[in-house]
C-alpha cells in the first residue's frame, strides 16, 4: 500500500516543489542575448509576462521582439540592481561566473532564479513544455542519471514521446469539464485510416461529437474514446437522407452546448464536401470553426461536378 507521504516524494525529487507561475503583467528578468535566452524569453511572453532583457549583444528573435515592444531591452551587461522587483530570473549568458552572481544577487532578494546553463543550480526549474490548443503538458527537468547528474535530453525524449502520441490520437484529449465549443472540419483522405492527417487524429481524440458521412474512413470511428457521440449523416439504403441546412444546423448546436464537434468526411472539406457551407453557417451563429484539410489528389478535382446547392445531401 502506498502511503500519502510516499507518493508525495515519488511526485518530485527531493527539494523540489512542482508549480505553475501565474506572470501575466508581473516581470520577469532574462540576463542573455543568445537562442537559449531567447527560448526562455518565448516562454515567459507566452505567459504573458513583462520582461526585461539585459544582454549586450542579443539574437535577431529577441531583437525583433523588442522592436516590436513586446518586451524591453537593456543593451548592456548585467548590473546589480537590475533585478529589483522581479519575480523571476533567468540567468542564460552562457557564462559561468555571470550566472552564478545573477543567481546569487537573486536569491539575496529572495527572487526564484533559473540557471539555464545548469539543470540542478538555481532556485527554480524549467520543465520540457508541450502545448496542443489548451492543454499544457509539463516534464519536469529534475531527471536524474548515474551520480546524481541531470539529465535534461531524457527529459525531452520523454516530451517528444508524448507529443506523438498526442498527435497521434492515442492518448485520451477530451475534456471533463464543460467548456467553449467548437466545431472542425477534417478530412479523411482517400478512406484508408492510415492516410488522415496527424492533427486530424488529435481533434478525432478531443471530440464531444463527431458527424460523419459514407466517404469518411469508417475504421478511425473505433478509435473514438467512450462516450462520443456519432451521428451518421450520409447516405445510406432505406434511410432518409439528411440535408445540408440540418447537417449545418447540427454542428451549430452542439457546439453552443459547449461540445467539441468533429465534422468528418471524406478527402477534403472543399472538395467533396460541403465545407464552405458548413463553414459560412457556424460563422453566421457565432460559433468558433476551423478546417483540417484531407490528403487529395488532383484528380479528385474532376469529381466536383455538382451544382453549388446548399440543400444539397453530403455523401
Amino acid at each position: 500500500m502506498i502511503t500519502r507521504r510516499a507518493a508525495a516524494e515519488n511526485a518530485a525529487p527531493a527539494g523540489v516543489f512542482p508549480l505553475n507561475l501565474a506572470l501575466a503583467g508581473r516581470l520577469v528578468v532574462v540576463v542573455g542575448g543568445g537562442p537559449v535566452a531567447a527560448r526562455k524569453v518565448l516562454g515567459c511572453l507566452a505567459a504573458r509576462a513583462d520582461v526585461l532583457v539585459i544582454a549586450p549583444i542579443a539574437c535577431e528573435e529577441i531583437v525583433a521582439d523588442a522592436a516590436a515592444g513586446r518586451l524591453t531591452w537593456r543593451q548592456r551587461d548585467y548590473r546589480d540592481g537590475d533585478a529589483d522587483g522581479a519575480w523571476l530570473v533567468v540567468a542564460a549568458t552562457g557564462d559561468l561566473s555571470t550566472d552564478r552572481s545573477v543567481e546569487q544577487q537573486a536569491e539575496a532578494q529572495q527572487t526564484f532564479c533559473i540557471r539555464a546553463d545548469d539543470a540542478t543550480a538555481g532556485t527554480a526549474r524549467s520543465p520540457a513544455t508541450l502545448r496542443r490548443d489548451d492543454l499544457v503538458i509539463t516534464v519536469g527537468t529534475s531527471a536524474t542519471g548515474p551520480g546524481g547528474r541531470a539529465d535534461p535530453r531524457r527529459v525531452g525524449a520523454v516530451r517528444t514521446a508524448i507529443a506523438d502520441a498526442l498527435d497521434g490520437g492515442r492518448l485520451p484529449l477530451r475534456r471533463h469539464r464543460a467548456g467553449r465549443g467548437r466545431v472542425v472540419l477534417v478530412g479523411g483522405g482517400p478512406g484508408e485510416p492510415d492516410l488522415i492527417t496527424v492533427r486530424g487524429r488529435r481533434e478525432l481524440a478531443a471530440a464531444d461529437v463527431v458527424v460523419v458521412d459514407r466517404l469518411a474512413p469508417q475504421a478511425v470511428l473505433d478509435e473514438l474514446a467512450p462516450g462520443v457521440l456519432v451521428l451518421d449523416v450520409g447516405k445510406a439504403p432505406g434511410r432518409q437522407p439528411l440535408p445540408q441546412h440540418e447537417i449545418n444546423q447540427l454542428l451549430v448546436e452542439h457546439a453552443r452546448a459547449g461540445r467539441r464537434v468533429v465534422r468528418l468526411g471524406g478527402c477534403d472539406p472543399y472538395l467533396l464536401g460541403r465545407g464552405e457551407a458548413e463553414v459560412a453557417a457556424c460563422r453566421e451563429a457565432g460559433v468558433e470553426v476551423d478546417v483540417v484539410p484531407g490528403v487529395s489528389s488532383s484528380p479528385a478535382g474532376l469529381l466536383m461536378s455538382e451544382p453549388d446547392d446548399p440543400d444539397a445531401v453530403p455523401a
